[in-house]
């Protein structure tokens, strides 16, 4: 979840880089990047991550103007050993 900046937005876009350990041992993790247009919603809900796995994620504003820069980067791990449902809110402070 993050706060509404001050002007008008008319969209807000989440990229979100999902790290996932793999089962090989000395093998590096795997990578895959989330692009999401997610409307004037001020939440979105990551579901269904793997096992100890690490989200890095970002959010950018727009408007008629164009597109804001990417707020500051979160990080968050989900558990070691266990596939379960994780969530995570994303806060933003305009810049003034």
């Amino acid at each position: 979840m993050w706060n509404a900046p001050p002007s008008a937005v008319d969209a807000y876009h989440l990229e979100a880089d999902i790290y996932t350990p793999t089962q090989v041992p000395n093998e590096n993790e795997q990578c895959e990047t989330l692009k999401v247009s997610v409307g004037t919603a001020c939440k979105y809900n990551l579901e269904i991550l793997h096992y100890n796995a690490r989200v890095t994620a970002r959010v950018r504003a727009s408007n008629r103007a164009g597109e804001g820069p990417f707020g500051k980067d979160i990080t968050i791990f989900t558990e070691k050993g266990k596939v379960r449902k994780n969530w995570f809110y994303i806060f933003i402070v305009p810049l003034l």
